[in-house]
């Protein structure tokens, strides 16, 4: 009997715990051939609120990728008008492989309501990469991007890999960029451009590495340019491996393949003031193309390529850090105007008014009775100050002034007569 009741206990926990009741499995399945799996969402800034587009990739074989656009006053306005342009479908966003944000919109602080959104919705995941498109719209990179086999999503995945290569970027997730900014205030993003391929290659849009997008506190600061994006893979600790060119004593080229990239970065304090930032980085990279053959298991070789590879990546470290000092510069002044500008828009709702200080009194022209006036002394010439000269007079020169015209009659008063006729006068003495 007793073991009757423990086997009959056991087919009732199955059931519960299976698929086959009214589980959540059973409620939320949908067919495929129903779904459009949408793989990039693009985030722009519109007039009416949010301006979304989105690219469902290759779907098959001989079937072009979808793209689609839509405006809305709010992320889910927008993506309720996108279901509505594919009524023969129900798109699916839970596969989104990339998220794209134009600057503009990151400008206008719309990266923390973008993460809260996806964070909160239960169709989208936070492990999606995000990138920023610089200098473009998130819309002309998902809808320009690629021809009728290709899109955007393609475009990014081959990007990811070449950056995981070069270190001149990093995709880092919705969760990581989250995770960055809830922990020390600061995030940095992939930043991607948008530039056309060679007429040769048919002039397309590509997408191509840009650097790093900062942000602090959900702030937009600006971006560190892809020359300088190495050095600062570096410190966030993502290069894994990657070629790095070389010179040795010889001034021949050596490539370098790096295989591990460890930052170390400890605050000194003197007092409760920060005196300095120690950056130690530690690099493990082997010889992968020599163009001029070396000995090089000497440890004078090893040695020569050791000062050039600290020199080399020495450059990119400084370079990031000066390009950081001057984001931190920017945002400092940012904060102070907008502090000044909720200053000013809470005077204006008090009604306060800025009390502006009267002008001082202006002097007279002619000093007042009883004072005497100031002695004038005669210019001195710079090249002769031991000579002083008479003080010219302030009236216009002679050649300026006016005429005095004369009457005729005064003007030839004492001229002689004029003889009429031929020859000369004769003087006969009277």
């Amino acid at each position: 009997m007793h073991r009757a009741q423990t086997l009959a206990l056991l087919l009732a926990a199955g059931l519960l715990c299976s698929g086959c009741g009214s589980g959540a499995i059973s409620s939320n399945y949908r067919p495929v051939e129903d779904l459009t799996l949408v793989q990039t969402i693009g985030v722009d800034r519109a007039p009416e609120g949010v301006c979304l587009s989105a690219s469902t990739g290759r779907v098959c074989e001989n079937e072009p990728p979808q793209r689609m656009t839509q405006t809305g006053e709010t992320v889910l306005a927008a993506l309720d008008r996108l279901q509505d342009r594919t009524p023969n479908a129900e798109l699916f966003y839970a596969q989104t492989s990339y998220l794209l944000l134009c600057e503009e919109a990151a400008a206008a602080g719309e990266l923390t309501p973008l993460l809260d959104f996806i964070a909160r919705n239960p169709d989208m995941r936070l492990s999606a990469p995000l990138f920023l498109v610089q200098g473009a719209a998130a819309q002309q990179a998902v809808m320009d991007t690629g021809d009728d086999r290709t899109d955007v999503t393609e475009a990014l995945a081959a990007l990811q890999k070449d950056i995981a290569l070069s270190g001149a970027s990093h995709a880092f997730s919705c969760a990581d960029i989250a995770r960055a900014l809830a922990g020390s205030g600061c995030a940095a993003v992939g930043a991607v451009a948008c530039v056309r391929t060679p007429e040769s290659e048919g002039g397309k849009l590509a997408l191509a590495p840009a650097g790093y997008a900062i942000f602090r506190g959900g702030d937009y600061l600006g971006c560190i340019a892809p020359e300088t994006a190495r050095g600062a893979s570096m410190l966030l600790g993502v290069v894994t491996n990657g070629d790095i060119a070389v010179r040795d004593g010889d001034g021949s080229t050596v490539m370098l393949t790096l295989d591990t990239c460890r930052a170390a970065i400890r605050p000194v304090w003197d007092g409760g003031t920060l005196a300095r930032v120690d950056v130690t980085l530690r690099l493990r990279a082997g010889i992968s193309e020599l163009r001029t053959p070396r000995r090089i298991t000497t440890q004078a070789y090893q040695d020569e390529l050791n000062a050039a590879l600290a020199a080399c990546v020495g450059g990119w470290v400084r370079d990031a850090l000066a390009a950081s000092q001057a984001l931190d510069i920017k945002a400092k002044r940012a904060r102070e105007r907008k502090e000044e500008q909720a200053q000013h828009e809470k005077n204006l709702r008090q009604g306060k008014r800025r009390v502006h200080a009267a002008k001082p009194p202006e002097e007279p022209a002619h000093p007042p009775e009883g004072r005497p006036e100031p002695e004038r002394r005669p210019p001195r010439r710079a090249d002769r100050p031991d000579r002083v000269y008479k003080e010219r007079s302030s009236r216009d020169a002679k050649s300026r002034r006016p005429q005095r015209k004369e009457a005729p009659g005064q003007r030839y008063e004492n001229a002689l007569p004029v003889k009429k006729g031929k020859g000369s006068r004769k003087t006969t003495g009277r």
